[in-house]
């Protein structure tokens, strides 16, 4: 549960900010996303309210950004970056297996028939770091959380 006072952060206008800017036109900036100038218009506006600050400079003739704006904008880019670079690790967890297995196994057991099976699945699996723990009893496996 949020903390009281607390807001919810949201995307919610900041891609149309992004192509505003690097368009150079709500116009421009609109064909880019696909959508109506006037929906970029009113994402903006929000936006703006949103973070208390105005970000862009709207003339007939020009639109630039304000200082407050151009440091969002940065901002932004980097966070987008990010995003991108997040979604990028977690795709690698689609193609193929990442992380730790633990894996217990009892001395006679494990010695005798799965050293080599965990050996070729090491092998085979190399984002994989496997630890191997010997165990006596049952009940060991369950306080370590095998």
């Amino acid at each position: 549960m949020a903390a009281q006072g607390a807001r919810l952060v949201t995307w919610r206008g900041i891609e149309e900010f992004l192509a505003v800017v690097s368009t150079g036109s709500f116009t421009a900036g609109a064909e880019l996303l696909g959508v109506s100038k006037s929906y970029v218009s009113k994402m903006v506006s929000e936006l703006e309210a949103r973070v208390g600050a105005r970000l862009l400079i709207r003339t007939t003739r020009r639109l630039s950004l304000t200082a407050a704006g151009d440091l969002f904008h940065q901002r932004c880019l980097e966070m987008r970056s990010s995003l991108l670079d997040i979604e990028k690790q977690m795709a690698q967890f689609q193609e193929q297996p990442v992380g730790r297995l633990r894996v217990g196994l009892s001395d006679i057991f494990g010695v005798s028939f799965m050293s080599a099976i965990v050996a070729e699945f090491s092998a085979r699996h190399p984002q994989i770091s496997v630890e191997v723990v010997a165990y006596l009893r049952e009940t060991e496996l369950v306080q370590e959380s095998f």
